[in-house]
């Protein structure tokens, strides 16, 4: 069976985890940012989250072209994973710093609290998670898997993003193993370390304590070092600059 995939830095992951050769593992936004043509796509089974730009890229254009040339497709659609539960102070930076060893900045996320821009104070963070659960069931609502009920039930117990689009192995294994079972792979590759934890975003104080988490962990930088909440906010707010 020929699978192929189409989908962001989450599905590629989880082809990983299927054991889908890197070939049969399209990241769309490479295509969508540098305007190439898609390579070919036909397949028996087709796994992909949803993309609904103006363009070439859609998937209901993409998926229209597949069934033509194969009735008998099977589509797997997976939910664009956000969350952003843990990030009720979560800002878009207006001045990133972007070279070549940062291309998305040194802080990809930013903290509306850390910039100055808000007071933890105003924060309503339990209205924020609920909003986050809200968001995340209304992405998967026309999916074929499912994943923010177990997101609910262990957001609490471990670190199941650490930024709003970067989810941990947990996450990516629950929804792996649904898609095995929809296109009959029983063999799962194991992989130890996180896969997209390339940096981890820091949990304010103030919101781990509301929100009664249960885990610990220090915050990873973009690049790959471990620092202690000190450390973060004093590189954040542009300590040691490199």
């Amino acid at each position: 069976m020929r699978i192929k995939m189409y989908g962001s830095c989450q599905l590629d992951a989880i082809g990983k985890i299927l054991g889908i050769e890197e070939k049969d593992r399209i990241t769309n936004w490479k295509y969508i940012t540098s305007g190439k043509e898609l390579p070919d796509l036909e397949c028996d089974i087709f796994i992909y989250q949803p993309y609904k730009g103006e363009n070439e890229y859609n998937t209901d254009i993409v998926l229209g072209d597949l069934r033509k040339k194969n009735k008998r497709l099977l589509e797997i659609s997976v939910p664009f994973l956000n969350f952003g539960g843990y990030s009720p102070d979560f800002y878009i930076e207006k001045n990133k710093v972007k070279c070549e060893k940062y291309p998305y900045g040194r802080f990809p996320q930013g903290s509306s609290v850390l910039s100055g821009v808000k007071r933890v104070e105003e924060l309503d963070i339990s209205k924020n998670l609920e909003e986050s659960f809200g968001k995340m069931r209304k992405i998967e609502e026309f999916c074929d898997i499912k994943i923010v009920d177990f997101v609910r039930e262990n957001y609490k117990k471990e670190r199941l993003f650490y930024s709003n689009n970067h989810c941990s192995n947990s996450v990516l294994y629950k929804i792996t193993g649904e898609i095995s079972v929809l296109c009959g792979i029983k063999e799962l590759r194991k992989f130890e370390s996180e896969m997209l934890r390339d940096h981890s975003v820091l949990i304010l104080p103030r919101v781990r304590e509301e929100l009664g988490l249960e885990f610990e962990g220090k915050n990873k930088l973009y690049g790959g070092e471990e620092v202690d909440e000190e450390e973060y906010i004093r590189r954040y707010n542009g300590g040691d600059p490199d």
